[in-house]
């Protein structure tokens, strides 16, 4: 579960503060737990929460690593196909 309003806020302190930087990228994850945490519904046998919990442990120690840029296709719903990042991109210019 992540808590986006985190975001807002925080932009939004930076920009009454007057230290809010443009096109700045903060990234927030399991490293702060009150806005960033574990939530399964009690039906989740505990076998897998266990797993979950051992796993979270690993991202946080460094031991595993999270890709936080994709570069696999996306679906252009404008002509109906999966394009490249590249071709995304490009239209973005």
């Amino acid at each position: 579960m992540a808590d986006s309003s985190e975001a807002v806020f925080s932009a939004a302190r930076d920009y009454t503060s007057g230290v809010f930087t443009d096109g700045r990228i903060i990234e927030i994850g399991l490293e702060n737990p009150a806005i960033v945490r574990l939530a399964v519904s009690k039906d989740v046998p505990v076998a897998v929460v266990e797993k979950m919990t051992a796993l979270q442990k690993k991202v946080l120690s460094g031991e595993v690593t999270i890709h936080i840029v994709y570069t696999g296709q996306e679906f252009d719903p404008v002509h109906n196909i999966f394009v490249s990042q590249e071709v995304k991109n490009q239209k973005k210019k």
